[in-house]
């Protein structure tokens, strides 16, 4: 199952430990943990039940930590990721908002930024 027999050895030849990928992106284990009990990723097993991230794995994780520094939920991408064929419109729409959103709080940093200049 392994593709060599050292004790700690993935079970793909360029699989990496929960541990790796925790300090190659800077989340924490406890995250990657949270993002496989919620089905965001999966995660193979080693000896000793060790998590072992594969390529395709840690792409994805990549993709989630994208779309969550966009300011969207858990939720959110969770159902971009399920529905992938539609997800590039739905982020699209969603990216949208968030620019307006943005350009409204600039507007009123910018009118409150004026008031207080006035005398």
């Amino acid at each position: 199952m392994f593709a060599n027999s050292s004790p700690a050895a993935p079970t793909a030849e360029f699989s990496s430990s929960i541990h790796e990928v925790s300090r190659q992106t800077g989340l924490t284990m406890r995250a990657i943990r949270h993002y496989e009990m919620v089905g965001l990723i999966s995660c193979e097993r080693g000896p000793k039940n060790a998590r072992f991230l594969t390529p395709a794995t840690k792409a994805r994780l990549a993709k989630i930590v994208a779309l969550k520094n966009l300011g969207l939920r858990i939720s959110e991408i969770a159902i971009l990721i399920a529905e992938a064929p539609d997800a590039e419109r739905k982020l699209r729409k969603r990216l949208e908002v968030l620019a307006g959103n943005l350009e409204t709080q600039r507007a009123a940093l910018r009118d409150y930024l004026a008031r207080l200049d006035r005398p």
